[in-house]
């Protein structure tokens, strides 16, 4: 999603009902620890605005 926010891509689309965990962050470079426990949608959506 970052790389697509990046190219310029208008419209993205982003289906992940879960929470982002600690032990998401090392593999999903789109979450931060202040996103630990938010819906990984809405932390996704405002890292690629």
């Amino acid at each position: 999603m970052l790389y697509l926010a990046a190219a310029g891509i208008g419209r993205i689309g982003i289906v992940d009902n879960d929470q982002v965990e600690k032990s998401n962050l090392q593999r999903q470079i789109i979450h931060e620890t202040n996103t630990i426990g938010d819906l990984k949608i809405d932390s996704a959506k405002e890292r690629i605005k």
